[in-house]
């Protein structure tokens, strides 16, 4: 089930939108993140127990993406 956020930022490799989504895990509901891009990118979180720490672990992946696209530079 897709949940709307207005605090997920866009994807930090790809720039698509983000949706943040709800699963039940062993029983227990976890939120997750993840790009809307799938044939492309489709970067998603790990399962959190929170809505809020999903979208934390999602919003802090910019440093991650900068790596990405540093070394895409790099290779090309």
């Amino acid at each position: 089930m897709a949940v709307v956020s207005r605090n997920v930022r866009k994807c930090p490799v790809c720039g698509s939108e983000a949706v943040l989504l709800d699963a039940i895990d062993d029983g227990i509901r976890k939120y997750f993140v993840y790009c809307m891009n799938v044939e492309r990118c489709g970067l998603g979180t790990v399962m959190c127990r929170s809505p809020e720490e999903a979208i934390k672990a999602w919003n802090s992946q910019e440093a991650y993406a900068a790596r990405v696209h540093a070394d895409r530079r790099d290779k090309a």
